[in-house]
């Protein structure tokens, strides 16, 4: 395995504590023989380990610290002027090569002959284990292709990472809470694009099923999702199981 960039068909559960649950358990859906009639989009993830490397390339505790001495983190205008100038930072400053070049690679492994549509977004977990798990916070960026959008739009991922790390109260105890991932995006107004949740996305309560899915997805304009929610237990007992 990469130690900065990850094909999602070589993740298994085995990568759970290095990766965390979401893009761990995505491509559990992408890898397994019995689960093979379900389409996801083909992908990478950027491990933890990347991200304190862009930070430690670039200084950029050092300006963190130097920040901090202008931070009231009860005062929400100084939180935001905070988060403004860290951002600047982190998008003016430079990927290490060794990522760079990892992230390219697997990019133009994806997609070798042009350019592609691609999604990349942050999550920030919690995980203990399979069953017990809770969302922090994600963040989504829809990208129509090329390298330089790509580096861009990790590191706008990148931004609200570090700031939730330094504005917690609870500051992030491990690198195994937060990862990138880069998703393939194929754009049609023909076509229509979902996602499935195998436990509440919300509270993490493991016995539903979460599916939503838009129509056109990474247009401009996004429409409003249809959804549903499958109870697990009827499911598999045979009742009806759609509960919402």
């Amino acid at each position: 395995m990469n130690e900065y960039v990850i094909r999602y068909k070589n993740i298994s559960l085995r990568d759970l504590n290095q990766l965390g649950v979401s893009d761990t358990l995505l491509v559990e859906v992408f890898t397994r023989t019995d689960l093979q009639g379900i389409k996801i989009a083909d992908g990478f993830a950027i491990s933890p380990k990347s991200f304190w490397q862009f930070i430690e390339y670039n200084g950029l505790e050092d300006v963190r610290g130097k920040l901090m001495r202008e931070l009231d983190s009860e005062d929400p205008e100084s939180i935001r002027r905070f988060s403004q100038k860290l951002s600047k930072f982190i998008m003016e400053a430079s990927m290490p090569t060794n990522i760079y070049d990892s992230i390219i690679t697997a990019y133009r492994d994806l997609h070798p002959d042009s350019d592609c549509n691609f999604v990349v977004r942050n999550n920030l977990l919690v995980s203990h284990s399979l069953n017990g798990w809770q969302k922090k916070g994600s963040n989504s960026i829809w990208n129509t292709g090329g390298e330089k959008n790509l580096i861009k739009s990790i590191q706008e991922c990148f931004a609200p990472l570090y700031l939730d790390s330094i504005l917690k109260k609870e500051q992030i105890c491990s690198l195994n809470e937060f990862l990138v991932g880069v998703q393939l995006l194929n754009t049609s107004e023909y076509t229509g694009h979902g996602f499935a949740y195998t436990a509440d996305p919300e509270s993490g309560f493991p016995d539903v099923v979460h599916i939503s899915g838009d129509w056109e997805i990474g247009q401009e304009i996004l429409y409003e999702q249809d959804e549903t929610i499958v109870y697990k237990p009827n499911f598999v007992n045979g009742y009806k199981s759609i509960i919402q």
